[in-house]
């Protein structure tokens, strides 16, 4: 028998509660999915700053390289 785990996370987007079920690892990625399509990656590096977008911790962070779930 073979168990998987699903990762379940709630979170505040643009003030509005967003529940996924298994949401893809990077935040950029994540925010893709939620079809907030100003975020963009353009180098895949975080040298290129096109991926940066604000976070409840009050820093701007490079979606490409932030796990969804960050301190």
């Amino acid at each position: 028998m073979k168990i998987v785990l699903m990762a379940k996370i709630s979170l505040i987007v643009n003030g509005i509660a967003v529940n996924a079920k298994r949401p893809p690892h990077l935040l950029c990625s994540f925010a893709r999915n939620l079809r907030l399509d100003r975020t963009h990656v353009g180098c895949d590096t975080s040298h290129g700053g096109a991926c940066v977008v604000p976070y409840s911790t009050g820093k701007a962070v490079k979606s490409c390289t932030t796990p969804r779930v960050y301190g």
